[in-house]
């Protein structure tokens, strides 16, 4: 949000602008710190798992995709969810309703997405849509924050892209893991249909790994 003062100065039209700025004490480093005020929509709309990777030879392709909408609103509603899918997708539920109670609050739906017999190899989108009121809402946004930065909002679009890819996985494969932070891919490795052990210390000091 930014304001703006237009005035004249010797019969010449100027304008100066500047961001609106809420200023709050810090926490940690102490002192005042400052944000930018920010537009935000009424309903944040995020989708997970940003990839989802299916094996176009296995027996099970159902995945989960979960919804998950913040509230930004003071008032009270309720929203309906739904996915919208490639052409002989289909979405186990169609649609889920969810009750918004409060400002702030962060509610969930779940869907199972089945592709069509036949799948072929390629990429393909999935995308939530949550309408309230009559209003679509089709993106959401990640707040960037640190104690020695301003607050940022980072927006982008609530899809997911699904990867079909032609992959042969040995029927005795098994794989030993050390997660690390933020780490996706374990996630991606069972979704191949390859068993995944998580190691901890003792199994990489003491652990047999054969």
């Amino acid at each position: 949000v930014t304001g703006e003062v237009r005035y004249s100065a010797g019969g010449v039209p100027a304008a100066l602008g500047m961001p609106a700025i809420y200023r709050y004490e810090g926490r940690w480093v102490g002192g005042e710190k400052q944000k930018v005020l920010n537009v935000v929509p009424a309903l944040s709309v995020k989708l997970t798992p940003e990839i989802a990777v299916i094996p176009v030879k296995a027996t099970a392709k159902k995945r989960e995709f979960r919804v998950t909408l913040l509230n930004n609103a003071k008032q009270a509603s309720q929203a309906v969810v739904r996915l919208e899918l490639p052409a002989g997708w289909s979405a186990e539920p169609p649609q889920a309703e969810l009750p918004l109670r409060y400002e702030g609050e962060e509610v969930t739906a779940r869907f199972f997405v089945t592709p069509p017999a036949g799948l072929a190899e390629g990429e393909f989108a999935v995308k939530a849509v949550a309408t309230r009121d009559g209003q679509e809402f089709r993106e959401g946004y990640q707040v960037i924050a640190y104690d020695h930065t301003q607050e940022r909002h980072l927006f982008h679009e609530a899809s997911s892209r699904v990867k079909a890819i032609d992959v042969a996985v040995a029927p005795y494969a098994r794989v030993g893991y050390v997660g690390g932070a933020g780490d996706e891919v374990p996630d991606a490795i069972q979704q191949l249909g390859i068993p995944l052990d998580f190691l901890g210390a003792d199994d990489l000091a003491y652990g047999d790994l054969s």
